[in-house]
């Protein structure tokens, strides 16, 4: 019996069977073939030279850019891969009916020990013709700075830049910017900036699909200090006759400049030189529009543009007049000649008229006037004299005052009044 088991092959060959099969089975239950999904990982592009040498770019559409697969493999094996372990490439060399683009999914890591990969996956992508244009790159600043600091002067490095696309895209486009947020600083500054596309209605323009000639711009920027100062402003000329100018104003009656401490120094005021208001005939109320950067020192500058215009206003007053009557006794007599008498030629009260603004006029008194007579030189006989006659600054006498006097001896008689030629 036991010769027959040692020395048949037939039983050998079963019992090699059996045991593979019982292996089979054991491992088919410890470690089983299963699948498994991953998804969101990225498509690689390559060659995509086969595209752009032709003058033409492409774009991913419908986020075909990351695919989803499926692994088949031992549990073991396919339970410990990750995302990280497989790559996604799809090469434009094989684009191909209604530009797509097959992609290939390959495992870096266990590649013998997986059955299978799904590789139905295509990149999808749309194609058009490229416009290369070249645009200054502006720098614009936001926020506000540390107290008692403004923005000085900014410097982009490159200060154009070029931009590559689809048509579509690059047609849109009619200005580069860089933002540099400038919150609370107070100092200068150094710092690389990504540059913004916008169109004509300052509009942002989606800049996925372009490509810049740099890949970010360089700003350097300047603080400068700032300062309060006073404008002051004159007026030139003469309003018409009959009307008075009573006086200016003005808004802004201050701004804010902005330069170095030593440029700081040297401004108290800004003084707007009288040609900048001309009042010559007026004969009513000016106003005028002055723009104060052409009086500003060039080292220094308004940090707010907007207050750049001010608003002069120029107050013209018609003048208006009346007659008062100065008793003969309110008049002064000077240099009366020796010997002689001086008496009035009638009893009437000397007629003066005084001009001046509408509100002063209301309150001018007789009290306020003065007038004299000056007989120096005279001789016996009749004379009309002219009236010296003074009023307060703010007002003016219109015409002349005269008064018919005789000088006569003690023991003359004046009979007659003769007026002097």
């Amino acid at each position: 019996m036991k010769k027959m088991l040692t020395n048949n092959i037939g039983l050998k060959l079963l019992a090699v069977f059996a045991a593979s099969l019982l292996w089979l089975i054991v491992v088919n239950i410890d470690d089983p073939v299963i699948t498994k999904t991953f998804t969101g990982i990225p498509v690689t592009i390559i060659n995509d030279e086969a595209i752009t040498e032709n003058g033409k770019v492409y774009t991913i559409l419908e986020g075909s850019d990351t695919v989803s697969y499926t692994v088949r493999g031992n549990r073991k094996v396919v339970d410990g891969l990750r995302n990280t372990d497989f790559v996604a490439v799809a090469d434009m060399e094989e684009l191909i009916f209604l530009d797509t683009v097959p992609i290939t999914i390959t495992p870096t890591k266990n590649a013998d020990k997986i059955d299978s990969v799904s590789q139905t996956q295509t990149l999808k992508v749309s194609i058009e013709d490229a416009d290369t244009k070249q645009f200054p790159v502006t720098v614009v600043t936001y926020g506000t700075p540390a107290e008692g600091y403004a923005v000085g002067e900014t410097k982009a490095s490159p200060n154009s830049i070029k931009i590559t696309g689809p048509v579509s895209v690059v047609k849109k486009v009619s200005q580069v910017k860089v933002e540099l947020d400038v919150s609370n600083m107070n100092g200068n500054m150094e710092v690389q900036l990504q540059p913004k596309l916008y169109d004509s209605d300052g509009e942002n323009v989606d800049a996925t699909r372009i490509t810049f000639s740099n890949d970010g711009i360089t700003v350097n920027m300047n603080m400068l200090r700032t300062k309060n100062v006073d404008l002051s402003f004159e007026t030139e000329g003469t309003p018409e006759d009959g009307y008075e100018f009573v006086g200016i104003s003005y808004e802004p009656t201050t701004v804010t400049i902005a330069g170095t401490r030593t440029a700081l120094a040297e401004i108290s005021t800004i003084d707007v030189p009288k040609e900048a208001v001309n009042i010559a005939g007026a004969t009513g109320d000016i106003e005028v529009v002055v723009d104060i950067r052409e009086y500003l020192p060039e080292t220094v500058r308004l940090t707010d543009e907007s207050y750049a215009s001010v608003l002069v206003t120029v107050k013209i007053e018609k003048l208006t007049s009346k007659t008062l009557e100065l008793p003969q006794t309110s008049i002064a007599i000077l240099n009366l000649p020796e010997g002689l008498n001086m008496s009035y030629a009638d009893t009437a009260p000397a007629k003066i008229t005084v001009r001046g603004l509408g509100a002063d006029m209301e309150l001018l008194t007789i009290e306020q006037i003065t007038a004299q007579l000056d007989l120096d030189n005279l001789a016996a006989g009749s004379h009309s004299l002219p009236l010296k006659i003074k009023v307060p600054e703010k007002y003016e006498v219109i015409g002349e005052a005269a008064m018919n006097i005789i000088l006569s001896a003690p023991e003359e008689v004046p009979e007659t009044t003769e007026e002097v030629q």
